[in-house]
């Protein structure tokens, strides 16, 4: 009997530990993508891509092929000088009456400031994310294009 009682309130406690889990909110998920920049700022976009890309993301770049992994991705910020930056800032987004999927949107700008030039280069984004059991978001999905200068 005592086993049985055991069993029983592990489960119960198992089943409310899954249930508690924080709702998930559009103001959560935008501050995760501008946590996601600032990281990208101090660390490099290499170090800042490892740490929130899912592995099996699809990226899609401007101008190249979709690109369906992890590793393949970070190769692509192999050859980053260090004197560039690659930082964005979220415009908008929303997430899924299910809280497991959402979206952001906005601009962003690689910055080169090798010697005594500095060039920039803008663009739009759109970066899906999924919500993963601990509560954090991974990107599953990124894309862009370039605009004018802004």
């Amino acid at each position: 009997m005592k086993t049985a009682s055991l069993l029983v309130t592990c489960m119960l406690t198992l089943l409310t530990a899954c249930a508690t889990r924080t709702p998930a909110s559009v103001d959560d998920l935008i501050a995760t993508d501008r946590a996601f920049s600032e990281f990208s700022a101090q660390h490099g976009p290499h170090a800042a891509w490892d740490k929130y890309l899912d592995d099996k993301a699809v990226d899609m770049s401007a101008g190249q092929d979709f690109v369906f992994d992890k590793a393949t991705t970070l190769k692509g910020f192999d050859g980053f000088p260090a004197t560039t930056s690659l930082t964005w800032t979220p415009i908008g987004g929303d997430i899924a009456k299910s809280g497991d999927l959402g979206y952001t949107f906005g601009r962003y700008i690689v910055k080169n400031s090798a010697g005594s030039t500095s060039r920039e280069s803008h663009g739009k984004y759109v970066t899906v994310w999924k919500r993963q059991a601990d509560g954090a978001w991974k990107v599953v999905f990124d894309g862009g294009n370039t605009s004018r200068t802004e």
